[in-house]
């Protein structure tokens, strides 16, 4: 699953590219989650109807296996937020620029370390679990 900003960008270069990558991505069914975009869509994604939370609670029905979402905008604030969320992973990759918007932005959520780990180009992937107190709305203590 995407919001709107992550889906136009990713449709706009992963159908056209080749690799291990685009070959798990490409084919993989898509649920868009977005407030300004309707009707048909390509690159094997569908927009789902109504709220996002409630789309993702379906999905968690209907689907076997895990859900992605890629992107740290709205929509991954409000599905975190709501308890939707089972693991973060957040990809570090060693190069810096630009400018542009906090990763979560506007959202406060403890986090319980996984795992990390480290790859020969210089990306880490950090896995993350949202602590259980903050699924309940309770603020956890912090170490």
């Amino acid at each position: 699953m995407t919001g709107r900003k992550c889906y136009d960008g990713f449709a706009g270069y992963w159908p056209s590219t080749t690799g291990p990558w685009a070959e798990v991505l490409n084919p993989m069914p898509k649920c868009i989650a977005p407030r300004t975009l309707t009707g048909e869509l390509d690159w094997n994604a569908q927009v789902t109807d109504g709220d996002a939370g409630d789309g993702v609670r379906r999905l968690k029905d209907e689907v076997a296996g895990d859900l992605f979402l890629s992107g740290c905008g709205e929509l991954a604030c409000g599905l975190l937020e709501g308890g939707l969320v089972d693991e973060v992973n957040l990809w570090i990759h060693p190069a810096i620029g630009g400018a542009g918007t906090r990763p979560f932005e506007g959202t406060t959520l403890s986090l319980e370390l996984l795992d990390v780990t480290a790859y020969g180009s210089g990306v880490v992937l950090q896995r993350y679990r949202p602590r259980r107190e903050e699924r309940s709305g309770r603020p956890s203590k912090q170490p």
